[in-house]
């Protein structure tokens, strides 16, 4: 996981609690995978798979802190590679190594869970036990009538964040939930034009001024959308939007399976079973991510050596040849396997 990959901005969420982050940053926008598709691999501290971008001062300062972060699937070796290769990047940019903040001992001091909107605060809770941070984050779920949808997705967002010990009371099922709250996910295109319209329903007769506003929120995420599916970063406006109208009309007071918060709504896909599938997948330069099991066919081997002039001494070198190419060249072996799927 790296800035780019991180579209809902969970970990850049945990990284700001424990990192100050120098004003560069602050000021910089977070790079997308259109982005960063036309960079050289060299332009990456882990060329391999094209991860923690260094090409400008901003992101080398963030990949610095998301691979200080997220290295733990890399083994010693790898991971020393990409740690000279940041190194190096930040000698070049002249920026110091991000500083970690001591962390609060959550397991024994407890965590102060706040309940704010932007950067103003509407009322704390000193949680201490796993029973105490189960109530705070099923009042979390279960009330969206009481609170906002920037103030509830910001309280299931602390509570995910929480020291194992103190989640313990967690179910999995209830973890899901707590990830839809969090904004940690991505969702189908249809889903959320299905949300937008109930909305518009719901408003034509008492706010019809409301209808367009709303027509253009269909626009937005048609044109958002890729391969049928919206961004965490995308869902989260319309999320805002749908829970702004919900409130306006007191339509949040009538929430049924039918009828549902945003969120529930929205988020079909939590990021940890993204996580899961990205596990199986690999992301190749063109920006798409590409069943493992689909780039290691002998089908694929020929098609990349004889078409392409790349050779493979086995199905297993597929995908690392594969992330090794230019951009324009992934994208024909891309649309090859969209081909003969």
């Amino acid at each position: 996981m790296d800035q780019v990959q991180d579209t809902n901005q969970r970990e850049l969420y945990q990284l700001s609690t424990v990192l100050d982050f120098p004003e560069f940053v602050k000021q910089a926008s977070q790079p997308t995978t259109s982005d960063v598709a036309g960079l050289p691999s060299r332009a990456f501290a882990d060329q391999t798979n094209r991860r923690f971008p260094f090409h400008d001062r901003a992101n080398t300062w963030l990949s610095m802190a998301y691979f200080s972060k997220c290295a733990g699937d890399y083994s010693a070796q790898d991971r020393a590679v990409v740690a000279r290769n940041l190194a190096t990047a930040a000698h070049m940019w002249k920026i110091d190594l991000p500083t970690m903040r001591p962390m609060e001992k959550q397991a024994s001091t407890g965590i102060r869970i706040q309940y704010r909107i932007g950067d103003q605060t509407h009322d704390e809770a000193t949680v201490t036990t796993a029973d105490e941070l189960l109530k705070v984050a099923q009042d979390a779920i279960d009330s969206p009538q009481r609170y906002p949808w920037q103030m509830r997705r910001d309280v299931c967002r602390q509570a995910l964040n929480a020291a194992p010990v103190l989640k313990a009371q967690f179910s999995a099922p209830m973890h899901v939930l707590l990830e839809k709250g969090a904004g940690n996910g991505v969702g189908a295109l249809d889903d959320a034009l299905e949300a937008i319209q109930q909305r518009q329903s719901v408003v034509r007769n008492s706010r019809p001024e409301l209808i367009e506003p709303l027509e253009h929120l269909k626009g937005h995420c048609k044109t958002a959308a890729r391969r049928g599916l919206l961004s965490g970063d995308m869902l989260d406006k319309t999320a805002g939007m749908l829970d702004a109208v919900d409130r306006l009309v007191g339509a949040h007071k009538k929430y049924s399976p039918g009828f549902q918060p945003p969120e529930r709504k929205l988020y079909g896909t939590t990021m940890s079973q993204v996580d899961g599938f990205n596990k199986q997948a690999v992301q190749i330069p063109s920006g798409q991510l590409v069943p493992r099991d689909l780039l290691c066919t002998e089908g694929t081997r020929r098609y990349i050596g004889i078409f392409l002039g790349q050779k493979c001494a086995s199905v297993e070198e597929v995908p690392e040849v594969v992330c090794r190419m230019d951009t324009r060249t992934s994208q024909l072996v891309y649309n090859h396997l969209q081909e003969t799927a």
